[in-house]
């Protein structure tokens, strides 16, 4: 991998684990009522963990 592309995956990465962490912090301040958004906020958490997984390695 040359150097601009390594530099756009690290800056790739960062967003990736941003998303993540958001997710969960959304998941944290929702209240029992809020079901739902809080089963989607950990989908969206894990899906962006992923997506930084196959980013880590490379897009393979």
């Amino acid at each position: 991998m040359d150097g601009t592309l390594r530099k756009m995956n690290i800056i790739q990465r960062f967003w990736m684990r941003d998303i993540a962490d958001h997710a969960l912090f959304v998941r944290k301040n929702l209240t029992v009522e809020q079901l739902k958004e809080s089963e989607k906020a950990l989908y969206y958490h894990q899906e962006f963990q992923t997506f930084d997984r196959l980013a880590q390695k490379g897009g393979a």
